[in-house]
């Protein structure tokens, strides 16, 4: 009987980590929050340590995107999803390490460089939603 309750106490304590996975979806949300509040902060230098936060958030969100799965890919025959995969798989990559790069470039006050970065992310932005947000 103690062996069941405690397993039974160990299952409880581990269906909040993943009821609080959020899912794509919801990470795109956040992403176009965190996104949207740098965009219009970028050349403020009084908000660089802030903005260096949120892209350090950015890149964390991406990485967990990473290991997610889009609709649209998932939805492909099976001969397609896997190429379609690796393709979204090495966008999220990409703009992860730029996420990165953009920290480091608030944190350096380089607040050009930051403006360049987040003109670049929003083109990779762009086309991954044209090929993946179907």
């Amino acid at each position: 009987m103690k062996s069941f309750l405690l397993t039974l106490t160990l299952l409880a304590s581990a269906l909040p980590a993943f009821a609080a996975t959020p899912s794509l979806k919801e990470n795109m949300k956040e992403l176009g929050v965190l996104f949207r509040e740098i965009g219009k902060t970028v050349a403020d230098r009084t908000r660089n340590e802030a903005n260096a936060k949120n892209a350090a958030r950015m890149n964390e969100i991406f990485l967990a995107v990473k290991v997610q799965v889009p609709d649209s890919v998932a939805s492909l025959p099976p001969s397609q999803r896997e190429s379609a995969l690796a393709e979204f798989r090495a966008m999220i990559s990409e703009i992860a390490a730029d996420a990165l790069k953009l920290r480091d470039a608030f944190v350096a006050n380089d607040n050009r460089t930051a403006a360049d970065i987040v003109n670049h992310m929003n083109l990779d932005k762009r086309e991954g939603h044209d090929k993946f947000d179907k």
